[in-house]
């Protein structure tokens, strides 16, 4: 676990010994507003979580998954508005899913639905607004099974961080075959999203 110290050249590194299969975690840590780092594991009826402790330099439960997930490549985010840890899409044993999850620490308490009018992908970008969780594109199809064929998606949401209602905004057009990063950008005034795009059928030894 590394820190960074803003406005320095300072990184605070902590080394822990417990023994993690990191080949089996996906984008299952994530940084809380109030500077924690939770493990947060939604896959099965009950949440895995665990938090790094900062002063012992330990995990406060050991993370042993046994298998590789079946929502990998997901999107994972910290919604101020209800204080939960939100975890949606993922691939995995060849399913895409369109499962939402929100686990809400303080009350401990998980709820799982399907978002129905997104189809099942992975690999979308999310960035958020002052009450908007904003989702473009992704690797999927209509059915959520991998044997029926890849779309790659070019189509644009919003979330609702408030009730979680989903609106589609757009789709947009391009003449190249193109995914864009883990994160979105979104301007102020919500009129502009930046992104960083790459093509999924290419693998360069360099980023652009």
């Amino acid at each position: 676990v590394a820190t960074h110290i803003p406005g320095s050249k300072r990184t605070i590194r902590y080394d822990f010994s417990q023994d993690i299969s990191f080949n089996k975690l996906t984008n299952d840590f994530i940084a809380l507003p109030d500077g924690r780092l939770i493990y947060f594991d939604p896959e099965g009826e009950s949440p895995e979580t665990s938090e790094f402790d900062f002063n012992t330099h330990t995990w406060t439960s050991d993370i042993k998954r046994l298998r590789h997930s079946s929502r990998l490549h997901h999107n994972i985010f910290y919604n101020k508005a209800d204080s939960c840890v939100v975890h949606l899409f993922g691939y995995g044993f060849h399913k895409y899913s369109n499962e939402i999850s929100l686990w809400n620490e303080s009350e401990g308490s998980l709820r799982k639905w399907t978002l129905d009018s997104i189809p099942p992908r992975y690999l979308s970008a999310v960035g958020l607004s002052d009450s908007l969780a904003w989702i473009y594109g992704g690797k999927g199809n209509s059915k959520g099974v991998q044997e029926l064929g890849t779309t790659i998606y070019n189509d644009l949401y919003t979330i609702s961080l408030n009730d979680y209602e989903i609106k589609k905004v757009c789709t947009t057009k391009s003449d190249r075959i193109e995914v864009a990063a883990a994160d979105l950008i979104i301007s102020d005034d919500n009129k502009t999203i930046t992104a960083l795009f790459y093509s999924p059928n290419e693998y360069p030894s360099h980023l652009q």
